[in-house]
């Protein structure tokens, strides 16, 4: 979810809401801003990640995604295919996860590290793009309109039906799918679904519908559920449905 923010706001490194020590030589200064967490490390002469964090989190090399603007002192990173760059003073640097670094010359290292909130910056970007996907796919449903349907889901896109219990039937590819889907609305002419709710994160969806159909007689029936999507490259990837009762 989109993080509110106040219309300004603001606090110093100085006074921070949280200090942690996690590590030898290290120190990492903690404030919450309009409810992103932003970081300040200091970490002493003679640090390294595979000396001093290593043991503290295990693994061959550091596997955090980190965004760093340095403010004082200097550190390399050596990549785990060798690649290496030197950071100091004015410089903002990205690192994929693995890697060591360590401080070089007898100046503390200063940076903020603002990965966390970059990545939720991300998230919410993601999250937006996935709840237009899955609104894109529900008004084609509700069209009834098959080519839209599926140009609104991937090619290797996997659907699973409720019927018939216990499991539903799966529907793996365009082909598979597509002819779900025309079925389906030739027999369900006047078929509705109905948003209820609505919640996402990231590339994943939960829908709680109400379902409507006319029968040929001209009686009207429903029954509630929940669909669970995920979305790739703004197309639906995956559908599970699952009915109540």
């Amino acid at each position: 979810m989109t993080s509110q923010i106040e219309s300004i706001t603001g606090k110093n490194f100085d006074s921070p809401d949280e200090t942690r020590r996690p590590f030898e030589k290290g120190r990492i200064d903690v404030i919450t801003v309009g409810g992103l967490a932003f970081y300040r490390e200091t970490l002493e002469p003679g640090w390294q990640w595979s000396k001093h964090v290593k043991p503290v989190v295990g693994g061959e090399s550091c596997q955090r995604f980190h965004v760093k603007i340095f403010l004082a002192g200097r550190q390399r990173v050596r990549m785990n295919d060798s690649t290496e760059m030197e950071f100091g003073p004015g410089d903002v640097a990205i690192m994929q996860p693995g890697h060591d670094a360590w401080v070089v010359g007898a100046e503390p290292n200063v940076l903020i590290e603002l990965a966390d909130v970059v990545q939720q910056q991300h998230e919410d970007v993601r999250t937006k793009s996935t709840l237009e996907a899955i609104q894109r796919f529900n008004d084609a449903f509700n069209r009834h309109d098959v080519d839209a349907v599926m140009a609104a889901m991937t090619e290797d896109c996997v659907f699973e039906n409720t019927y018939p219990p216990p499991d539903g039937e799966r529907y793996e590819g365009q082909a598979a799918v597509r002819a779900f889907w025309e079925r389906f609305f030739a027999s369900s002419p006047h078929a509705t679904f109905e948003t209820e709710d609505i919640f996402a994160s990231g590339d994943r969806c939960a829908v709680r519908w109400l379902y409507r159909w006319v029968e040929q007689d001209g009686k009207r029936g429903h029954v509630r559920g929940v669909d669970v999507f995920r979305v790739q490259d703004g197309k639906v990837a995956e559908k599970f449905s699952y009915v109540k009762g």
